[in-house]
Order: structure tokens, then sequence, then C-alpha cells
């Protein structure tokens, strides 16, 4: 990977890369637990339980555990991720923040004529409003979220599938020749493989407790300006 030239492709992860998002999602788990009669998760948990789309993180939560035993009802699931997203939708964007350095990276990468897509696990919902609060939905051709890609059999694609990056290559009208997948976890360093690019590592984020190194990227960095 060549460290002074960007490529023409840049696929970025949204949550833990782009957007510290951790304390609004945090706020929404915690009322959703709080309707349920359960006590608080807080933020740190919450960091450790994202980036496999609400769903997932809703499912951590009920089970207060990264990787819970055994499915639990249902209908039970359902209903507390519908108050999961009552929540978050009232509160999303409200203390999130960018990470240093992300929007100078993003304004260089635009004016050198990168194409540039999002590529994350969150519901679309949420995505768009959130890059808009932000500032920062115009420097991205496409944006592809947790439920943008629906299998045959009804089940969403996700990150590390090779689909769901394949599809913001699609919508960008790009190639797979000149890009990156830039991320904070195993799902963005595993999808950039499964598609067969490039893939940078950021130190910060959401890594699920496991080190971004541990699932050898072709590089990490602290700060996406380091890749400028």
């Amino acid at each position: 990977m060549t460290t002074a030239t960007l490529p023409n492709t840049l696929l970025l992860d949204l949550d833990g890369t782009l957007v510290d998002s951790a304390p609004d999602l945090a706020a929404a788990v915690d009322a959703m637990l709080a309707e349920l009669g359960r006590a608080p998760a807080g933020v740190e948990k919450t960091r450790l339980w994202v980036g496999n789309g609400a769903r997932k993180l809703v499912e951590r939560a009920l089970a207060d555990a990264f990787d819970p035993a055994a499915p639990g009802n249902t209908g039970f699931a359902d209903h507390a991720e519908s108050l999961f997203y009552r929540a978050y939708h009232a509160c999303n964007g409200h203390h999130s923040q960018l990470y240093a350095g992300v929007m100078a990276f993003l304004e260089a990468a635009h004016s050198r004529g990168c194409s540039m897509a999002i590529v994350t696990n969150k519901p679309a919902e949420f995505t768009e409003p959130l890059l808009a609060q932000l500032s920062m939905a115009h420097f991205f051709g496409a944006v592809i979220s947790g439920d943008s890609l629906v299998g045959d059999d009804g089940t969403l694609i996700r990150k590390p599938a090779p689909a769901h990056l394949q599809m913001a290559f699609d919508r960008l009208g790009a190639t797979t020749g000149s890009a990156w997948m830039i991320g904070d976890s195993g799902s963005d360093i595993l999808g950039a493989r499964n598609l067969g690019i490039p893939s940078v590592a950021v130190t910060y984020g959401y890594s699920q407790g496991t080190p971004v190194a541990d699932y050898s990227p072709d590089r990490i960095v602290n700060d996406l300006t380091e890749l400028l």
C-alpha cells in the first residue's frame, strides 16, 4: 500500500472510525433498559457491543454480554429493539463527535478527487441523519447501511460479507482496482479481505475488545491524517 497517495476510492466505516457515537448509543440502550426495568449498561459496555448492527446491540444489552449463550425470546427482543429505536431517534447525534483528524482527512480526500462511500452496519434511518447533523454527508457519493442489502432468504447482508462492500462500488460506479476500506474492527478488515482490497485500521474506535492488529490489516493508523 502506498502511503503518500490516496487511492481512487475510499470505503469508510462510520461508528468508531469517523464518529464517536457511543454516548448516544449508550443513552438509547439505557433508555431501553430502563423501560424494561433493568439496570443501565453505560457507555463503556456499549462501546464493546457496537459494530454488528442495532439488533445485535440490543441482544447484547439484554444479555449483558458480548456473546449471549443462546437466543432469547424473539418477541421480547423485538419489543426491546422497538424501544431502542424510539430512544435512539430521540438522541441520535446529540453527543456524537467526529474523531480528531476526520474532517481534515475528508476535506483533503475530497479535494484530491477521491470517490468516497460510507459502508456501515448501522440502520439507514440513523446513518443518514447522523451524517447530515455532523455536516459531512456531502463528502460521500454512496451510503451503504446495515439494511441496504437483503439476501434472497430475506436476511440482511452486512460486513464482513463482500457483497455489502461491493454495493458501494456499484453505486459509485467505481472498481476495486484502486481502493481502500478504512475501519476500526474485524468486520471492516475481514470485509476488505473478502472483497480483495487493502484495509486500513484505526487504533481508536470500537474493536469489541480485540486489538485491530489481531486481524492483520494492511495498515494501522492512530489518526486518519497519517494517510495524507
